[in-house]
């Protein structure tokens, strides 16, 4: 048995179990964000509408000085917008490495095409809505960054239309 038939080069299971974890966990986001939306909106009421109720401020039980209720709530509020952007923030890529992680699976799958490896990474990636692998490899370890970018620096999120309905 020659090397050429003892070595994986194509895609393996991994990859497309990655690929499935990456839409499970972007349709996941997709619901929270929606959720997100729709409590931020509720909170945004809320500030409004009780924006000179007065309420008990606290310090470790005890009480402070006074506050609105309305400022609690716009508080909630700028908390939860801050975490759903960074959650809005978070890529999802296809996972295409193949068996080391090289696009030598690509290579295989575009033998004889005009098709680069590349071209079939960010061809599934788009039929998918999922992002463009940014480098050849498994960047499923941290989906929100590639490994040679320092944390907690932010991407840009791929194009997505916003839920548009609360329930």
């Amino acid at each position: 048995m020659g090397a050429l038939t003892a070595v994986h080069t194509t895609l393996t299971s991994q990859d497309v179990l990655d690929t499935a974890l990456m839409l499970l966990a972007r349709n996941t986001v997709e619901a929270v964000l929606a959720d997100l939306k729709c409590t931020t909106a509720a909170l945004a009421s809320l500030a409004e509408k009780h924006a000179d109720t007065l309420g008990v401020g606290r310090s470790l039980t005890q009480h402070s000085l006074p506050f609105t209720f309305g400022l609690r709530a716009a508080q909630w509020f700028h908390g939860l917008a801050a975490a759903g952007r960074q959650l809005g923030n978070v890529l999802f890529p296809v996972q295409f490495g193949g068996a080391a992680g090289t696009l030598a699976a690509g290579t295989v799958l575009t033998a004889g095409s005009a098709t680069s490896p590349f071209d079939l990474a960010n061809s599934l990636a788009r039929q998918l809505g999922l992002a463009a692998a940014p480098r050849p490899g498994t960047p499923t370890a941290w989906p929100s960054r590639p490994s040679d970018m320092p944390w907690p620096r932010r991407w840009t999120p791929p194009a997505r239309s916003p839920p548009t309905s609360c329930s």
